[in-house]
């Protein structure tokens, strides 16, 4: 009888905790939520789980229900009063109290932990990938009437159409990073001379479908930067060293075509940035080196077997864009590859000083001054002649460029000097040759 009763009072109450947990979940569902009683901030999501039908049913935890002593009442006995052991007497049906189960989180074994030494120059943040991508499209008509090109009376029209579509994108992680540039459908569809005519190096290149201009890794800290790959290389106003991606500005005539490019190691820091006492001076102070296999110049192409390595040591105060001067100085050793008899051959160095600065700025005026010097010093058996198999390089050039701005108003002042060689039959080379993508003015178009 007391096991009949038992099994009884056991369906009853787990009848009465599932009709609850019914109710809590808005009706009979095939699948039961159990949440643990107050799990804590740290407690894991998988506490609560889903019991359904379609996982595996962990077994509950047993609990012991101990039956409720009574014993049936005989003929004139009186009820038994119930003790602090004993459950009162059910004289209809028992009152069951829903029983709370507390089910304790598993613990969740967390991976070991290791320190790693960070590198140097992390500041702590997440190691993040981005990367970013810049475009530009230009088209450009240019025409000329017949001009002769040779003592023969040959003439010809230099009337090019231009077309260059220029991609850089770039992807950094962290102090990582990897730059790309390229230049699709470039250069003169038509209307420029054939090489055969006017020579392989011409203001227009012939058209070309893909060109790259960049393609190397870097890494950069607070104080410096490290790249190598492909670069373009870019100094002062360009007299000697152009990157050709500048646009013509006010008081220029035509656009940049070429730019120089080289496979090249630089290493660039400031290195009193974090130098105690401290002031522009230090914090604008820079100093690079580079080790260069030259691509593309105006002096050598590797394309066509020149193997033009340069020395690269350049010290500069870069206060921002506007606002910077420094000097430039390059060793040059070019040979070519196809000459067997040793020519075109150039040993230089180069000395370059530049600058621009911004003075008077007021909020409608501003006086602006750009300047660079060029000095060439070195031999070459680039333009041997019967009196000389190696010829001195002695060649200076020069530039200034001004605008002050009032107003609405701007002036601007140009100056120029390149020497000249006044007789090419010696054993010196004096002439000195801007950058073909130098522009000098509005006298001097890029035919001549």
């Amino acid at each position: 009888m007391k096991t009949l009763q038992l099994l009884v009072v056991w369906s009853m109450a787990v009848s009465t905790v599932a009709l609850a947990q019914g109710n809590a979940d808005g009706g009979a569902a095939p699948g039961v939520k159990m949440q643990a009683v107050n799990p804590g901030d740290g407690a894991p999501a998988a506490v609560i789980r889903d019991l359904g039908a379609s996982q595996p049913k962990p077994q509950p935890e047993r609990v012991d229900v101990q039956p409720m002593p009574w014993t049936k009442p005989g003929p004139g006995d009186e009820p038994m009063p119930p003790d602090q052991d004993e459950a009162p007497r059910a004289t209809s049906k028992p009152e069951l109290q829903p029983m709370q189960v507390d089910v304790k989180p598993l613990p969740v074994q967390q991976p070991e932990m290791r320190e790693e030494p960070l590198p140097a120059g992390h500041d702590g943040a997440p190691w993040e990938v981005t990367g970013t991508a810049t475009g530009t499209a230009r088209i450009s008509y240019q025409g000329s009437s017949l001009y002769p090109l040779d003592e023969t009376g040959l003439t010809a029209r230099v009337q090019p159409l231009m077309t260059r579509i220029r991609v850089t994108p770039e992807i950094h992680l962290h102090q990582f990073g990897i730059v790309l540039e390229a230049d699709a459908a470039t250069g003169a569809a038509f209307g420029i001379p054939s090489e055969t005519i006017v020579g392989t190096r011409v203001t227009y290149p012939a058209f070309n479908t893909v060109e790259l201009r960049k393609a190397y890794l870097e890494y950069t800290w607070d104080a410096g930067a490290f790249r190598i790959g492909q670069q373009t290389s870019n100094w002062g106003l360009g007299l000697l060293a152009n990157d050709g991606n500048s646009d013509p500005k006010s008081g220029e005539f035509g656009q940049q075509q070429y730019g120089n490019l080289t496979y090249r190691a630089l290493l660039a820091v400031h290195p009193l940035l974090k130098a105690p006492h401290g002031g522009l001076f230090s914090k604008a102070f820079e100093v690079a080196f580079a080790a260069d296999l030259v691509v593309r110049d105006t002096f050598g192409e590797f394309s066509r077997g020149d193997r033009a390595w340069q020395g690269v040591v350049a010290l500069r105060i870069n206060k921002d864009l506007e606002n910077q001067f420094g000097v430039y100085a390059v060793y040059r050793n070019q040979r070519n590859v196809f000459s067997t008899d040793g020519g075109r051959a150039t040993d230089a160095v180069v000395i370059d000083a530049a600058g621009k600065w911004q003075f008077l700025k007021r909020a409608n005026r501003s006086l602006n001054l750009g300047f660079e010097a060029v000095t060439i010093q070195g031999t070459t058996t680039q333009a041997r002649n019967e009196n000389a198999a190696v010829s001195r390089v002695n060649e200076f050039g020069a530039a200034i460029k001004t605008s002050y701005t009032f107003g609405g108003t701007t002036l601007y002042l140009d100056w120029g000097y390149a020497s000249g060689d006044q007789n090419p039959g010696d054993d010196r080379i004096e002439n000195f040759r801007f950058d073909r993508d130098y522009k000098v003015g509005l006298i001097l178009f890029d035919q001549v």
